[in-house]
């Protein structure tokens, strides 16, 4: 390909600066860093609470799967039921 056979226009690029296109690309951006931090906040649930599973992937990546929401959740709660039972167990002073 040669530079000559680049065809190039400017009226992408100015729709993009106008008002409606600075706010609708601001608004991309915190959606995508929004989603980015609930990602990463289910990773760390996942780790935190031993529920996830990694492997091999592609050109030596290692992929890890996380739970769900709504598995989260049900984890959760079967743990706090868990902890209950325990606290009901133990003799009180």
């Amino acid at each position: 390909m040669r530079a000559e056979d680049i065809i190039t226009t400017d009226e992408d690029a100015a729709e993009d600066r106008t008002p409606t296109g600075v706010q609708l690309m601001t608004r991309k951006v915190q959606r995508d860093a929004i989603q980015q931090e609930l990602n990463d906040l289910r990773s760390a649930l996942c780790h935190t609470l031993g529920k996830y599973h990694s492997e091999p992937g592609p050109q030596g990546i290692t992929i890890i799967s996380v739970l769900s929401d709504q598995e989260i959740f049900s984890e959760i709660r079967r743990l706090r039921l868990i902890a209950e039972s325990i606290e009901q167990q133990s003799p009180q002073p």
